[in-house]
């Protein structure tokens, strides 16, 4: 096995056992600005507090609940929300 297998293998084990004790349970909600068409991620351990209505646009400020906005509860950290499988990179 390659080291970069065991590193993978090991991260991955960490992680899960990591979620496992911490109890990382959270509601990710996508959304859509009806206005300006930007979409977003809202993380929230509260989500009882955010529906259309409370939600801002981020970019423009929309705030009157033109959003059209899909949740799913998850387990997975915020940054591995936000992030994903994206590699960072220098904008020229």
């Amino acid at each position: 096995m390659l080291a970069a297998e065991v590193y993978h293998n090991l991260t991955a084990y960490v992680n899960r056992l990591a979620r496992r004790l911490l109890k990382i349970d959270k509601l990710d909600s996508k959304a859509k600005c009806l206005d300006y068409s930007l979409h977003f991620i809202l993380c929230s351990w509260h989500p009882e507090q955010h529906n259309t209505s409370s939600l801002h646009c981020p970019e423009y400020s929309q705030h009157q609940g033109r959003f059209m906005v899909w949740s799913q509860r998850t387990l997975v950290f915020v940054v591995e929300a936000v992030l994903g499988d994206a590699s960072p990179h220098t904008v020229a």
